[in-house]
């Protein structure tokens, strides 16, 4: 499988409306695919959504770049007075949040 094959296997979805951009994310989110989401982010800052929930049920698998990812789309939500919301969390990314503390930084949602 190669870097391509990787991407492919990785998807997010996105909807507004209310003020609330919602990104489903789905697969790994990794050094691969991290850059995919970064973009997909950086697009809906500049529409302006006050909200920001990024719904990580699919989720399957995340590492370092994946998290780091995350913790810059937090970084630039509070800059910019934006809120960025958690839902979902995905087994495998609980068990990554809890291992590293990420958790207690981040709004959570059990269900969005």
């Amino acid at each position: 499988m190669d870097r391509e094959d990787l991407v492919t296997s990785f998807d997010v979805t996105t909807t507004t409306g209310d003020g609330v951009a919602r990104v489903a994310v789905e697969g790994e989110l990794d050094i691969a695919t991290a850059p995919v989401l970064d973009a997909t982010l950086a697009d809906i800052e500049r529409g302006g959504e006050g909200t920001l929930l990024l719904d990580l049920a699919l989720v399957r698998f995340i590492d370092s770049t994946g998290l780091r990812a995350l913790l810059s789309a937090r970084s630039r939500a509070e800059v910019s007075g934006r809120r960025l919301r958690l839902a979902n969390l995905s087994p495998d990314v609980e068990r990554v949040f809890d291992a590293t503390g990420v958790r207690r930084i981040f709004d959570i949602a059990s269900h969005a």
